[in-house]
């Protein structure tokens, strides 16, 4: 199925000879050689993979079983994917023992074809769908390959097979010793990423790592033209769809404030009798103490990004790494923002406060990435605001909004880049500091990334609506960016549509369903009452009204 897709990129293009695929290891096939991954590929293949820029990616793939029966495991794909092909060999002197091997490890007969024998371990349904395992066992070889047991995963089976025998990959004779084999695991389609992705997870002990540690590194980030001009101009198109329908529906709803204040009314009631017993009951608190529990609150959200996190050492220490980033991205953002709004003289009140609606919003944003099994997730961090005097100027609004999504852009892009510095050598090592160091970074990076998105709509009370304000083409400017690093960082643009992965999907349709509730809700606010009375509405536009309607006199 997969090398289907392959072929397809190139169409009517000339077939290009194997020798001009840049694989890692390949080598002009001859008989008796060591067998290396180019040898998978048959021309056509290969032509196809060098004519869509994929190419062999060295990590681990699912089939290191087969590599330990002497054979081998290999990955190809496009850089910066979450698709790819996964593949690998083995030599089958003995069968016999290779298919109650194959049995005992759940693998049961597929679609019988005169090719040989075809056997199939079925992915598992929970909690995720993942692909089947499926193996050709034939002429010597076992064959395998992650897809579905159709008839053109076997074709390509049938393809790789011949190309291995072409490139001297022959059975060696049995010998009597026994080999001990591990058991192959299914493997998902989210494994395959552009570096070698950390074993294990949190329940496995304190320096063990999390969702965190899967964050990309600047050195493997596709920087090429068609990649970089589609993450802008799908950034230009979100930005375009926030801006319109935003202020279309902000605009409906100011106009309509008393009509939606009265829909809402019993909402807000309770709200704010809870909000009025919250506040009396920790007005007691000193201001540090209540900072400080919140902090710890939204690390405590921001751990569940991991689908391990729970009572284990490796979720304390997820934990210590998500405070500090939360320090970092929320408070002393904040804090840095009201020392500026002192030395600017904007007056006395000047301070930092909990944020209760971005908890909200915290959560809903981890809900999502564990949803659509978003790696390292999306976690907006920024629960701390900076309060500010009653009455505050445009310009200094202005100044204000600027310098937050600043500070975080600069913190966000600065702890990336020292990410990738350190994130190899301290992995290597292994410690418990060196994983805490790296997942303080990677939260870091996450949290004051994700959060530009948001605080950068363009909406009354969000720096976004300050900069909007200020000037539209600014805004765009500045969402077109911020966006832009987002998806750089954390949700790279796909090479191509068919690897696009479901956390893609799911950015895409959060932007489209947001401006259909836009436009539903401005369409709705926007049409007349017809309950309202023209006593209700007043006289009529064209009539000459003084004081009230009782100063107009028609004349004789």
């Amino acid at each position: 199925m997969l090398r289907a897709l392959l072929v397809a990129v190139i169409g009517a293009a000339a077939i290009s000879p194997l020798a001009g695929l840049t694989l890692a290891g390949s080598h002009d096939a001859v008989a008796g050689e060591s067998i290396v991954c180019a040898d998978f590929l048959d021309a056509e293949l290969a032509a196809a993979m060098e004519q869509a820029d994929w190419e062999q990616i060295e990590i681990s793939g699912p089939f290191g079983w087969l590599a330990e029966r002497g054979g081998l495991d290999c990955v190809f794909g496009l850089p910066q994917s979450d698709f790819g092909w996964w593949t690998g060999y083995a030599p089958a002197p003995d069968e016999e023992e290779l298919r109650t091997f194959l049995a005992d490890a759940g693998f049961a007969d597929g679609p019988a074809t005169a090719e040989g024998a075809v056997l199939v371990q079925p992915g598992p349904t929970e909690p995720t769908p993942e692909f089947d395992q499926v193996c050709l066992l034939s002429q010597g070889l076992l064959v395998c390959e992650i897809g579905s047991a159709e008839p053109s995963t076997v074709d390509s089976l049938v393809r790789t097979r011949n190309a291995l025998l072409a490139a001297g990959a022959v059975a060696p004779e049995p010998t009597a010793e026994p080999i001990v084999e591990a058991d192959p695991a299914p493997v998902t389609e989210r494994e395959v990423a552009p570096a070698e992705t950390p074993t294990g997870g949190l329940a496995d002990g304190p320096a063990a790592p999390s969702t965190l540690s899967g964050l990309r590194t600047p050195a493997e980030v596709d920087l090429r033209a068609g990649i970089v001009a589609c993450t802008i101009a799908l950034t230009l198109v979100f930005a375009a769809i926030l801006a319109f329908p935003g202020k279309l529906m902000e605009s409906a709803i100011q106009n309509n404030s008393e009509r939606v204040s009265t829909f809402w009314r019993p909402v807000t009631a309770l709200a704010a009798r809870v909000g009025s017993w919250v506040a009396r009951a920790l007005r007691r608190w000193p201001r540090w103490i209540l900072l400080s529990i919140g902090l710890v609150v939204a690390a405590v959200i921001s751990g569940f990004v991991d689908p391990e996190f729970g009572f284990n050492a490796g979720s304390v220490r997820m934990l210590a790494s998500s405070l500090v980033a939360l320090v970092v991205d929320g408070l002393l953002v904040a804090l840095l923002v009201a020392a500026l709004a002192r030395r600017w003289g904007l007056g006395g009140g000047i301070g930092v406060r909990l944020a209760a609606g971005s908890f909200v919003i915290l959560a809903v944003s981890v809900l999502l990435s564990r949803l659509t099994g978003f790696v390292p997730g999306v976690i907006f961090g920024v629960i701390i605001a900076v309060t500010l005097p009653a009455v505050v100027g445009g310009r200094d609004q202005l100044r204000i909004a600027a310098s937050e999504t600043g500070y975080l852009l600069g913190i966000g892009v600065v702890s990336w880049f020292a990410y990738g510095a350190l994130a190899e050598p301290l992995t290597t090592s292994g410690g418990i500091i060196d994983r805490f160091v790296i997942e303080a970074l990677s939260a870091i990076t996450v949290i004051g990334l994700s959060a530009l998105p948001v605080l950068l709509l363009p909406f009354r009370g969000l720096p976004g609506g300050s900069i909007f304000s200020a000037g539209k083409i600014a805004w765009g400017i500045s969402y077109i960016a911020a966006g832009s690093l987002f998806m750089v960082v954390l949700l790279p643009f796909p090479g191509s549509w068919e690897q696009t992965s479901a956390a893609f999907w799911v950015w895409v349709g959060l932007f489209v369903a947001y401006a259909l509730v836009a436009i539903a809700l401005w369409f709705i606010l926007s049409r007349p009452r017809a309950d309202v009375s023209e006593d209700e509405t007043g006289p009529p536009a064209d009539l000459p009204v003084g004081g009230g309607a009782s100063s107009y006199s028609p004349d004789p």
